[in-house]
């Protein structure tokens, strides 16, 4: 089954935005406990700064895992629609040719009943997604 280009879209969009905010979250926690062992140590003002560049590289490994995931699944949905772009630029090709042009728009009919049965998979009649399902 062939992956909608804006279902990859929406896929890169989600994972951008939660990789944001778990990395926010792994720094934010790493703070909170550099702070409360600093507090319990009796720290100083010197602390604070030593407790920034822990945290920072504590999350540093995270932020890069993270940007793998986004560069890997910026690539998917760019080869994605550069396919669907290529597959059609063909099709049209193929039209003006006058080879199996009914063919084609019996393909082209199928595919964009794929897509619409697609996003109605992945946002729903009511918006937003349905209970149970990832995308």
């Amino acid at each position: 089954m062939c992956v909608p280009p804006q279902s990859a879209r929406v896929y890169f969009y989600s994972l951008l935005c939660v990789g944001f905010f778990w990395c926010s979250f792994s720094y934010y926690d790493t703070m909170q406990t550099n702070h409360k062992q600093s507090d319990a140590d009796g720290g100083t003002d010197e602390d604070d700064e030593d407790m920034f560049f822990s945290a920072l590289f504590a999350s540093l490994l995270t932020v890069l895992i993270w940007l793998m995931c986004f560069y890997r699944a910026y690539l998917y949905q760019r080869d994605l629609a550069a396919r669907d772009d290529q597959e059609a630029a063909a099709a049209l090709a193929r039209q003006e040719a006058g080879v199996d042009a009914e063919r084609d728009q019996e393909i082209i009919m199928v595919r964009e009943q794929a897509r619409r049965a697609q996003e109605e998979r992945i946002v729903g009649r009511g918006g937003g997604t349905r209970p149970g399902t990832f995308l």
